[in-house]
Parts: structure tokens; sequence; C-alpha cells
């Protein structure tokens, strides 16, 4: 089924993929506080962590219960971590914003093809945003965090680029075109390497080896993370993640010179200048 302009589904698919970025952030709010704990995702149900008492499916529902609720938990009264409804509402947000401006775009593609697009990089946006709150409550981030969105990285992109004529690769297709599939994936791999070496850069590793070059490097998670992260927008954005990166690295500078930094972690200024980039790429880019 293709979309062709119609309010009526532009509507219907906006609503729909809003509230499904918010229950994407009701898992992920499980992910944050598990994961680095070492504990199953699926079992136990979602559950009161002072209590233990399992949570009712009408007050699990993302942001809405926990305003009913009035941030307590129904059985024991104790309070309920605001970071739950935010995790949601900002999740919701970015798939939200995503897919509106998704919908603004002059292309002729499916719902199918739309789907894959915003859950793509909205999903991007996000793991970035998990690992952040990570970052912020445990000072370790988990690298299994990436496996989801490093799976699809060496196709999703591509198939989008046709689909929504993004120029993210512009240089590798026109190669590929030509026949010459080693040139484009070298094109392909230097782009996210250099995204790698600029996510690395100005961190509080890196920086100490550049100023000590005698000690040993230490790759702690954080870094494994950082260089992660910068693979995978280079992966994603292409060419356009190197800008995204030096943007990144420039806030991130600026906020370790103020008393921000105690409370923002690199993790959520990575999240939020990816999300920045992909609103301009497609704005730029209609």
């Amino acid at each position: 089924m293709m979309i062709d302009s119609d309010p009526v589904i532009e509507l219907s698919l906006f609503i729909w993929l809003t509230f499904f970025g918010m229950c994407i952030g009701s898992f992920l709010n499980v992910v944050i506080y598990r994961l680095p704990r070492g504990k199953s995702l699926s079992n136990p149900p979602s559950h009161c962590p002072q209590c233990h008492h399992p949570i009712r499916w009408y007050d699990n529902v993302p942001v809405f219960g926990w305003i009913f609720l009035r941030g307590k938990c129904r059985d024991c009264k104790e309070p309920i971590n605001i970071r739950y409804p935010i995790v949601e509402a900002l999740c919701g947000c970015i798939f939200g914003t995503i897919s509106l401006l998704a919908l603004d775009r002059n292309c002729n593609y499916s719902i199918i093809e739309f789907f894959c697009f915003v859950v793509t990089f909205s999903g991007l946006v996000v793991t970035f945003a998990a690992a952040g709150f990570i970052e912020q409550e445990r000072k370790t981030i988990p690298t299994k965090l990436f496996i989801p969105i490093a799976i699809p990285a060496f196709i999703m992109p591509y198939f989008i680029q046709y689909s929504f004529h993004l120029p993210l690769f512009a240089e590798p297709i026109q190669y590929i075109k030509t026949g010459n599939e080693s040139i484009a994936l070298s094109v392909v791999f230097l782009s996210a390497m250099l995204c790698s070496i600029i996510a690395v850069l100005f961190s509080d590793v890196s920086a100490k080896t550049l100023l000590n070059v005698p000690k040993k490097i230490s790759l702690n998670s954080n870094l494994i993370s950082r260089i992660v992260s910068g693979i995978l927008i280079g992966l994603y954005l292409g060419v356009f993640g190197i800008p995204v990166l030096i943007c990144f690295q420039l806030l991130f500078f600026c906020v370790r010179k103020t008393p921000l930094r105690t409370i923002i972690t690199a993790q959520q200024i990575l999240s939020f200048t990816t999300f920045v980039g992909i609103i301009l790429i497609l704005i730029l880019f209609r």
C-alpha cells in the first residue's frame, strides 16, 4: 500500500508511530534498569523495584500510567522514578518528529518503506539516548546495547536512501552503478572509521592518551561504546555523520566547561546531535 498524500492515512501513521515510540521508550526503561545489572529483560515481567509487585497492564500505559498513578506505586505507594515517563515521552517525540518530516517528503513510498525509515533512524537516536541514561546512572555502558541497531546497519540505510532520495551514500552508489563495488565499500567504511575517530576525540580517555603517550591505553566500556557509536553514525548517516560528530565534540567540549558536566552525559549529547542531524537532513533534502 502506497502513501499518496492522504491526510487521514498520514495522521493515523503519525499518531500510531508516536505511540509506538512511547512503547519503545517503556521497553527501554526496562533495558536501562536491567541490562547494566545483568538481569533478564523478559523475566520477571514489569514489577515495582521496591515491593516487587507485578505492574498491572493498565498501569503500564506509557506516560499516562505514571500520571494516573501520580508517580507512585499502586501497592506500596513508593515514588516511581520520573525518568520513566521522561524516557517514554522523549522516544514518542523522536518517533513522531521523524515520522512527520518523512511524511512531508515528496517521495512515492509504501507504508512498509515508511515504517522502516522511521524505525531505523528513530531507533538509532533512542538507543544513544538509552546509553546516555545508563551512563548517567551506572557510569558504564554495556556494548551489547548497540546490537539491535548494529545488525541492520549494513543494509537498511542503503534501502532507505533509494526509497527516500537521500544522498547519504551518493559516491558509493555511483561507484556501484559503474560496477566497482570494492571502491564503494571502501568509501562507506572509510566514512564509518572517520566517524569513530572523531567520536573519541576530546573524550577523557583519549585526552589523557594524547597528553601522556607512554601510559597504556585502557579500552573501558565507555570508550568502546563511543567507538561503536561513531561507526554506527558513519554507517547510518554516511558523509553527514562527520559534521554530526564534529558538532557533538564541540557541544561536549562546551558542556565539560560548565556545571552541566555532572548532569549531562556524552551519550546524551551524542543522541541530541544525531537527532538534530537527521532532522536537518530531512529538511534540506526534500
